[in-house]
């Protein structure tokens, strides 16, 4: 346990020494062309970044987009077929409403035909 404590205290000191060697070496005056090409670098790759992000956000609006009219469309036809539904179920309770309409007055009209009344 405590080589491992160890081996880790002295990795963090050596990642602390080279960062601090890294933040000197930057701030000097030789580093000046070195800045000025990482900076070039920095702003190009940012650049390409920015580029390829705007491409997917166009594509994802793009795929929204089209599962958005895909599912209007799934909904509107799902409204219709219902409608369609409702209104046929309807027209059956009609008809059928109407057979025993027609039924009833024939038993009524048979009743009355027997009893030898008029209807």
């Amino acid at each position: 346990m405590k080589n491992e404590t160890a081996t880790r205290g002295l990795l963090f000191l050596a990642g602390a020494a080279a960062g601090l060697a890294a933040g000197i070496y930057l701030t000097s005056e030789k580093s000046s062309g070195l800045r000025e090409k990482i900076g070039g670098q920095f702003e190009a790759l940012l650049d390409n970044l920015e580029g390829m992000a705007d491409d997917q956000i166009g594509d994802l609006l793009k795929r929204l987009s089209t599962a958005l009219e895909k599912g209007t469309l799934a909904f509107d036809g799902l409204e219709n077929a219902a409608t369609d539904s409702a209104r046929d179920m309807l027209d059956e309770a009609e008809a059928d409403f109407e057979n025993g309409m027609e039924k009833a007055k024939a038993r009524l009209q048979k009743k009355f035909a027997e009893a030898g009344l008029k209807s």
